[in-house]
């Protein structure tokens, strides 16, 4: 890590210990605010579970569904390209987890696109 970067993470911290930590559900709601993030992020859902599932509202399935999706098309591939660009053990690791990312978006995109519909 070189000067320039550990300056910015040590001043990044200093900030957070000044001005204390970030609530990131508002941050969140705020974000679920914007026009273009609307359709990825649910501002209010339901969701309960049962003894063996977690459910949600479809309207926030829905959001996960093109989270996911944008996952696997766009974020892994960035990631992995990322990651081949730094090169060395950190380039290695980066790709990886941009491939394991996106394998796992698309799995997942794919087993709620096909779920039976359970009365």
């Amino acid at each position: 890590m070189n000067h320039d970067t550990m300056q910015y993470f040590m001043s990044k911290m200093q900030v957070q210990d000044e001005y204390g930590n970030l609530d990131l559900a508002k941050v969140y709601q705020s974000m679920a605010t914007i026009p273009v993030l609307r359709q990825y992020l649910p501002a209010q859902y339901d969701v309960y579970r049962t003894e063996t599932h977690y459910c949600i509202d479809i309207e926030t399935e829905m959001k996960l569904q093109k989270q996911r999706q944008f996952t696997y098309m766009f974020a892994s591939p960035l990631l992995i390209y990322a990651g081949i660009k730094l090169g060395g053990k950190v380039g290695t690791t980066v790709s990886l987890l941009g491939l394991a990312c996106g394998l796992t978006h698309y799995a997942q995109h794919q087993s709620v696109q096909n779920a039976p519909l359970k009365q």
